[in-house]
């Protein structure tokens, strides 16, 4: 029920208007509209005994709440606008249609959010544009934070398993940016594997991302405030933090196709971090380092023990975000079949700048099987990366191994904004 003081309201009427924050229960009526205005407070509706409402709309002021209870012979025909409600209960929701924040928590509540800043999650909605604690109190505190080279910070979310895996965007308070590519994804009444589809919207930038080895379907979507700008600064930590990313990305990619997750490596995140910082520093692209080492070398350097044949190695240039490197590895159609590489226990990532060079971003991550023991993937004031001038690689042709799976691609950053400066 609404709770006690409740204003009860029967009878028909073609619009029914409730406004203030004292509980309202609604019984038996047949509503062509029902409008819920919350200006100063939480407002709690109970629609029950077989009430009908064509539609609904609700607004509110900041940081209130609707929340309306429905029975299970009500029926709500569609929502025009739903600035910040939940829905409970049994009853039935047709069409949704607004903009804003919602929440259904009903058995017959499957129908999808039809609103471009929405991504839900396991039948969870965020919103671009929601508060920090709105986020936090729907899905908890955050098992990590990475800062990027966008300026705000992820909140990483689903991490055990990665079948709930998403990253919410925060600065200053609210959500600028949602992504995710698990199998928990619903987007617009879509999911991973649906085909491809694009979407736009003023208020929000949309990347729907393709997944071209397997069809064309949808393998990814990123949501990020319309007119984000990307700060001037590159922080060694915003690039060892894309790097840490880069890994619950591949490992939720992996999961989707039926893979085993990977363990972190840091001997790999290491090489991987030295060679992209190689590439920056001395303006080329390239497997085969500026002193002639080559990839098993330099996991060798780094103490990896690696199976010589069952190890691979990606690497990009002229991106910038985790989110855009791992598309162009998802798409590339040498470095995809190391992605989901059956074989492979480890990875790991690392990314180096340099505003002189050519791509002034670059990246690498490696891939190997067994050898080294599995540990987690550490927080960010745990990693312990030495800086490229601390450590040395072998001379070349110190070691043989098979030639194993490389690739590489050279790419545009894929949102122009203007390239950061390097820090540290």
């Amino acid at each position: 029920a609404a709770g006690e003081g409740a204003v009860v309201l029967e009878g028909d009427a073609r619009t029914l208007v409730l406004e203030g924050n004292t509980p309202v229960e609604v019984r038996g009526s047949q509503l062509d509209a029902l409008l819920v205005n919350a200006p100063s407070g939480s407002v709690s509706v109970q629609l029950s005994q077989g009430t009908v409402v064509d539609s609904l709309e609700v607004s509110r002021g900041t940081d209130k709440r609707v929340t309306i209870s429905m029975e299970d012979q009500v029926v709500v025909g569609s929502i025009l606008r739903y600035a910040s409600t939940t829905l409970v209960g049994g009853g039935t929701v047709g069409a949704l249609s607004g903009t804003g924040y919602l929440v259904m928590m009903g058995p017959n509540m499957d129908s999808a959010v039809v609103n471009p800043s929405c991504l839900q999650i396991g039948g969870q909605t965020y919103l671009v544009g929601m508060s920090v604690q709105e986020l936090v109190n729907l899905a908890g505190a955050p098992a990590e934070e990475r800062s990027t080279l966008y300026g705000y910070t992820w909140y990483v979310y689903g991490v055990e398993d990665y079948q709930g895996f998403f990253m919410a965007g925060v600065e200053d308070g609210a959500v600028v940016a949602l992504y995710s590519n698990a199998p928990g994804l619903t987007y617009m009444g879509k999911g991973l594997g649906a085909r491809a589809f694009q979407e736009e919207s003023q208020e929000v930038e949309v990347t729907v991302q393709l997944d071209e080895l397997f069809g064309g379907t949808v393998a990814g979507v990123y949501i990020q405030s319309a007119g984000f700008a990307p700060g001037n600064e590159v922080s060694q930590q915003a690039l060892r933090d894309e790097s840490h990313v880069l890994f619950h990305l591949t490992n939720a990619y992996r999961v989707y196709h039926g893979q085993a997750a990977l363990a972190w490596s840091e001997g790999a995140a290491v090489a991987s971090e030295l060679h992209s910082q190689d590439m920056a520093e001395h303006s080329f692209y390239g497997h085969t380092g500026s002193d002639g080492t080559t990839p098993a070398q330099r996991l060798e350097a780094q103490g990896v023990d690696f199976d010589p044949v069952l190890r691979g190695e990606n690497i990009v240039a002229g991106r910038y975000s985790a989110v855009d490197i791992h598309q162009a590895w998802v798409s590339g159609a040498a470095s995809n079949p190391i992605l989901l590489n059956p074989d492979y226990t480890h990875m790991g990532a690392g990314m180096g700048y340099d505003a002189q060079s050519i791509y002034k971003s670059y990246a690498t991550e490696n891939f190997f099987a067994a050898g080294e023991t599995a540990v987690p993937d550490p927080a960010p004031e745990e990693s312990e990366t030495p800086a490229p001038e601390e450590s040395e690689t072998p001379a070349p042709g110190e070691s043989e191994t098979p030639a194993p799976e490389e690739s590489g691609a050279v790419d545009a950053p894929v949102r122009s904004a203007p390239p950061p400066r390097y820090q540290g």
